[in-house]
């Protein structure tokens, strides 16, 4: 997966929060049915379904992102919808402790609470509330670090037919 990827149309299109569009990083956006149709998903839909039964969730969209040493990530929330959920798939087929690129979690005060280390086929599972940002590979990585990241919403109730 990962070399399919590393020849994917990466463009510099992606910041992370507004006042940041002057660091923009590498990232490939996916159609949703792409997506639907790897059996990837279909396999993070049933981690999902595992471990948070009681949410109702529809797939909004997803992409790769692509960081390399130097690039800008921000602390950013993925949603602002209770009950909106964020997978993050580490597309990488090696990665090295040493290189750094962890992703961090933080509280409402921005203090670091939690660090997750790129480990190939890692997946991450987490409320897209959470404050988090991924971290840019260190100097001695000539490698990109891939992150395959997939964005759910809650689903909208449906509405009552009126009589």
């Amino acid at each position: 997966m990962a070399e399919a990827i590393r020849g994917a149309g990466f463009a510099r299109e992606r910041y992370t929060l507004a006042g940041t569009e002057q660091a923009k990083y590498w990232t490939v956006n996916y159609p949703n049915r792409t997506i639907e149709a790897l059996s990837l998903y279909r396999i993070i839909r049933h981690y999902i379904a595992a471990h948070f039964p009681d949410r109702a969730l529809t797939f909004s969209h997803g992409y790769v992102n692509s960081n390399s040493f130097g690039d800008h990530l921000s602390i950013h929330p993925d949603s602002e919808a209770e009950g909106a959920l964020t997978a993050l798939y580490y597309v990488n087929d090696t990665w090295n402790a040493d290189w750094g690129g962890e992703t961090l979690f933080y509280d409402d005060a921005k203090e670091a609470l939690a660090c997750v280390t790129p480990k190939p086929r890692r997946l991450v599972l987490f409320d897209a509330r959470i404050l988090h940002r991924g971290s840019p590979p260190l100097r001695s990585c000539y490698a990109s670090r891939l992150v395959l990241a997939l964005k759910f919403e809650p689903r909208a109730p449906k509405k009552k037919r009126s009589a």
